[in-house]
């Protein structure tokens, strides 16, 4: 009887190693189908993004069209090119669940003409107001139609600002050199960078007119989105370089403590569930756009996640909304650039 106990005994600890083991086991890494969404316009600055909402709409700049580039909204299979202030170039950046789309457009006057915030709203263009200069653009939206971005004061100074009911709001900060809004929220919060008199570049988060600065690692932060729960994601200073953080009200975490990808990363977006994409750069200059889903997971590259015979090359990663598909950009095989929406699928071989 002693020695069937003593067997029982050992089978149940051997059971429970093993389940300590399958629980340690690290994820297996996500898969995604990949859409081509078609001709993807960046500047030499790269400065345009994409942006999907729930639905799986996507938004972006596109030469498709010759120049100059236009905006397109892309839904249920279908491209669409959206209106113009004044016949010149259109860049939206975010799309919301209602169809309602915040970017920027280009308005006569000046060498070139001047960018406006911009609303495309049932089908019309919406020009935004600035807040005492000429220039001004939209970044984000929430759910309400609300927008951020920035805006050009008097003396030409970018400022922080935000369009509430579409009436603008500066944001900035007394001093400051200048300064940027690059996320809102459905609370309103709004996320935004700032440039001190010392260079210095630090983090807000704006809320009914009471800023809450992000702390500083190491040195210069950027904080880039900000998602309902008001976690926000950017890039800041750590002591291994400049890496992806994760803001939750404490000390930003660094997403790639180990620089799995390159010293230098960022975040882009971030969804509902606090799930992070961005890109990274390795030594040789490559980029590496990435997703972050938990901390067990970590920083997975996005390329290693669709199927090879796809024949594209992806270099950034964008949004994300919270069915986890994402907004990215990537080349083809002759070397054009297009944009993608990546949707979470089953893993095959080919991945």
């Amino acid at each position: 009887m002693r020695r069937i106990v003593s067997l029982l005994v050992l089978v149940m600890f051997s059971c429970m190693l093993l389940g300590q083991q399958t629980s340690a086991r690290k994820p297996s890494p996500p898969c995604y189908s990949i859409t081509d969404l078609g001709d993807f316009y960046l500047d030499s600055n790269w400065d345009q993004t994409l942006g999907i909402n729930a639905e799986g709409w996507v938004v972006g700049a596109t030469s498709r069209w010759g120049n100059p580039p236009q905006g397109f909204l892309y839904r249920f299979r279908t491209t669409t090119k959206l209106p113009t202030l004044s016949g010149g170039l259109a860049d939206p950046r975010r799309v919301n669940a209602q169809g309602q789309i915040a970017g920027g457009a280009t308005v006569t006057g000046g060498s070139g003409g001047y960018w406006h915030a911009a609303l495309w709203s049932d089908g019309r263009v919406i020009d935004l107001p600035n807040v005492g200069g000429p220039n001004g653009f939209a970044v984000a939206l929430n759910a309400r139609g609300d927008a951020a971005g920035n805006s050009t004061d008097s003396q030409g100074v970018y400022r922080a600002a935000a369009w509430f009911n579409r009436n603008v709001v500066d944001l900035g900060i007394n001093g400051e050199l200048m300064s940027y809004a690059n996320g809102i929220n459905d609370a309103n919060q709004v996320a935004m960078i700032s440039e001190y008199p010392d260079t210095t570049w630090h983090s807000f988060i704006w809320e009914r007119g009471v800023l809450t600065e992000i702390p500083r690692v190491a040195g210069d932060i950027w904080v880039e989105a900000i998602n309902n729960a008001g976690t926000a994601c950017g890039q800041a200073l750590f002591s291994t370089g400049y890496h992806a953080f994760l803001w939750k009200g404490a000390m930003p975490i660094d997403l790639d403590p180990t620089s799995v990808l390159a010293s230098w990363s960022s975040c882009n977006g971030i969804n509902a569930p606090g799930q992070v994409v961005g890109w990274g750069e390795d030594s040789s200059g490559v980029l590496h756009p990435f997703v972050w889903r938990n901390a067990g997971e970590g920083i997975v590259d996005l390329n290693s996640t669709i199927p090879a015979s796809s024949g594209v090359t992806l270099f950034n990663a964008f949004t994300i909304n919270g069915r986890g598909q994402i907004a990215a950009a990537g080349w083809l095989s002759n070397g054009q650039q297009h944009a993608f929406r990546l949707t979470p699928a089953q893993c095959t071989a080919q991945n």
